[in-house]
């Protein structure tokens, strides 16, 4: 065994180990918006919201999909040593690379944009609040994650004599004890500007880290390939 097969064993284990991180993601990102999509008349009843949330959802579905079939793909072609797999992979990786350099281009220079969809989802979101429980539990887990109270401000629960969820009132034990006038967390419409004018930065060199190694995993699958064809064209016997 030469210094090249030596190298492919250690990319095939690397390459299982991180498909199967992938497959976990993808996992997660298909059954939350499965999970969502079942439970899709609990979150909103209001049929404004539905095109643009459903779109969402399928969008969610389908990456989730997409990266489950791919770390599949590699998984199965690094274990089996699969030419036929691993150049299916490869071409699958290279789809998903330039996808993911497009919708980070289209969100460059539609920041402004996309921004105010994702402020309009989240005030949607927050305007059905009252109409379930699973709903108020979603957005008082927000509310806790983010800091913050109500869309504008603790006001959005006076003006539409709403209920104060316990994550406005941080340290009381009984959110009905807690008044309107003695909350001091922001709207969380500034804390979500705030979160993502904060974190593009993270945002940015987690899309690169992402990118790097959809890089690596492709070059790992092409030296893979090309070792073992070199291995099936080398002659049995040599003089």
């Amino acid at each position: 065994m030469g210094c090249g097969d030596c190298l492919a064993g250690i990319m095939r284990v690397v390459l299982v180990v991180l498909n199967i991180i992938t497959l976990i993601a993808g996992g997660v990102l298909l059954g939350c918006g499965v999970y969502v999509l079942i439970n899709f008349e609990t979150f909103s009843e209001s049929e404004s919201d539905l095109k643009s949330y459903l779109i969402g959802l399928y969008i969610l579905i389908a990456v989730g999909s997409f990266v489950v079939l791919v770390s599949l793909m590699g998984c199965l072609g690094a274990c089996l040593q699969s030419n036929g797999i691993l150049t299916v992979y490869f071409f699958l990786m290279l789809i998903l690379f330039l996808a993911e350099i497009g919708i980070g281009i289209l969100i460059a220079v539609e920041k402004d944009e996309f921004e105010n969809q994702v402020d309009a989802s989240f005030k949607a979101f927050f305007d059905n609040q009252g109409e379930n429980d699973v709903s108020d539990a979603y957005i008082d887990a927000l509310q806790e994650f983010l800091h913050c109270c109500g869309y504008n401000g603790a006001t959005d629960y006076m003006t539409s004599l709403k209920k104060i969820p316990p994550s406005c009132c941080p340290g009381e034990d009984n959110a009905v004890s807690c008044l309107i006038k003695e909350v001091t967390l922001p709207g969380c419409k500034e804390r979500i500007e705030d979160f993502f004018k904060g974190n593009t930065t993270v945002m940015i060199i987690g899309l690169a880290a992402v990118g790097l190694v959809e890089l690596m995993t492709m070059f790992m699958a092409c030296f893979i390939r090309h070792n073992q064809m070199k291995d099936i064209n080398e002659p049995p016997y040599h003089f």
